[in-house]
């Protein structure tokens, strides 16, 4: 058998009998991965799962799209989630989370050979259950496009309009307002979900909107790119990370793009991990206090 997903139909069409496959599964040839399917080879149990479920009637959904689009921190793995039209079948498994709602074709495409909701449906969908830090966080890394200083490739996994218009289409969901707020707070060129963090933080504070990652400056070798920019107070904030931001390269870029900064005529403010503690108010006070010192008047 070649390796995936196979139904027990398959495997009869291949001339395995009832008691080849029972003598197959015992040398651990094919696995079981439910009722009546089975992964022959060295293959993803999810992976081949969806390889067997997902047709035109349904798609990988929810955490699973997510991990089926390489978003970080989410993994392939069981159950996985399933959605299937509101009229038609409801797929009943231990293996799979099943959801009901009608996808339109266009928010759908296909990865490893898989059927799966696009990125910017898959975000509504799972904004729909995670509160709006956890679902700003999910909005800017579909919207980050990759770094190619990093050596990073490719292109983003959605642009800020397709995210609004998935958001358009749901009209009537449940939550549907305030994840079309959440939308709205979501920025293209986050790095980390800390810095999106921090930002959501001078949201709530009712700080000016900063812009993300800017490079300022015009002058070859003569630039910096903090992760937010209050450009009507030439206030930039950099948020450092220890790890990084202690080794001894590391700290004279640092160093030279302070010095960088200041030659512009912006005034720095670093942030660390410990100004995040207690919903990040210490950030906040150093960001109020930076702002005040450069004429915003609290308004």
């Amino acid at each position: 058998m070649p390796p995936g997903g196979h139904t027990v139909r398959d495997l009869h069409d291949a001339a395995l009998d009832a008691g080849e496959i029972r003598h197959a599964v015992g040398y651990g040839t094919l696995t079981p991965l439910g009722r009546g399917i089975y992964a022959a080879g060295d293959v993803d149990r999810a992976a081949a799962l969806l390889e067997v479920l997902t047709d035109e009637r349904c798609a990988a959904s929810h955490g699973t799209a997510a991990a089926l689009l390489g978003l970080p921190e989410h993994e392939l793995r069981l159950p996985v989630h399933l959605t299937t039209p509101t009229a038609g079948f409801r797929v009943q498994r231990p293996e799979v989370v099943p959801h009901r709602s009608d996808v339109p074709e266009d928010q759908i495409v296909e990865r490893a050979g898989i059927r799966c909701t696009s990125p910017a449906r898959t975000w509504v969908d799972m904004a729909q259950t995670l509160p709006p830090l956890g679902a700003l966080v999910l909005a800017d890394q579909i919207l980050r496009p990759p770094r190619r200083e990093f050596g990073e490739v490719g292109e983003a996994l959605a642009g800020p309009e397709e995210l609004h218009e998935a958001v358009a289409r749901r009209r009537g969901s449940r939550g549907i307002r305030q994840i079309r707020r959440v939308a709205e707070l979501a920025r293209v060129g986050v790095d980390s979900p800390r810095e999106t963090a921090l930002r959501y933080a001078v949201h709530r504070a009712g700080l000016p909107d900063p812009r993300v990652n800017p490079r300022i400056g015009d002058e070859p070798g003569w630039t910096f790119q903090p992760d937010l920019a209050f450009d009507a107070f030439r206030v930039a904030v950099q948020y450092e990370g220890t790890a990084v931001h202690s080794r001894s390269d590391q700290v004279l870029r640092d160093v030279r793009r302070a010095d960088i900064a200041a030659a512009l005529g912006w005034l720095e403010v670093r942030i660390t991990k410990e100004h995040s503690v207690d919903d990040w108010r210490p950030a906040i006070r150093k960001i109020v206090q930076a702002l005040l010192s450069r004429g915003w008047t609290g308004r």
